[in-house]
């Protein structure tokens, strides 16, 4: 759907089938190998860049398909205003969806998984990633260690 809608007919096999005709007609020796894969790559590239500038349709997509982690019927909301989010600086949301715990921020319609294990809690307000710049959440373990967490990049900092 998504890709239909940026104008990819990627669900289509038009893309293989015209590899597999090029592919053809290196073997019959009417076009070059060179040519072939200049010309795929081409296409590729235009493909990935316009997909990568135009994510949000292939969200859309997945969205009318299935309903977002953390807004089904058996998420739990843990704790309301769980920090801010870091793309539109509204509050997020700790909410547990069957084992995965996340973070949520309803306007975004953003979910981010965290640590299923520990405590999970926000970090000073003012300590963001240098990545992103999304707030630190700080996490301790059930074997008492502590490490500061990035929600977005999901990597410790």
């Amino acid at each position: 759907d998504g890709y239909d809608v940026m104008g990819f007919p990627l669900a289509k096999p038009y893309l293989r089938a015209q590899m597999e005709v090029d592919m053809k007609r290196i073997s019959e020796g009417t076009r070059a190998k060179a040519d072939v894969i200049r010309d795929c790559l081409v296409t590729m590239q235009r493909v990935f860049i316009e997909s990568t500038r135009r994510t949000g349709c292939i969200d859309d997509a997945v969205a009318r398909h299935f309903e977002r982690a953390g807004t089904g019927a058996d998420s739990v909301l843990l704790q309301a205003n769980f920090g801010s989010c870091g793309l539109c600086n509204r509050p997020l949301e700790l909410r547990q969806d069957g084992e995965a715990r996340m973070v949520c921020c309803q306007a975004c319609r953003l979910s981010l998984p965290v640590p299923n294990k520990g405590t999970v809690a926000v970090r000073d307000p003012l300590h963001q990633c240098p990545i992103c710049r999304f707030q630190a959440l700080s996490v301790t373990t059930e074997q008492e260690k502590h490490y500061d967490l990035c929600p977005r990049c999901y990597s410790e900092m």
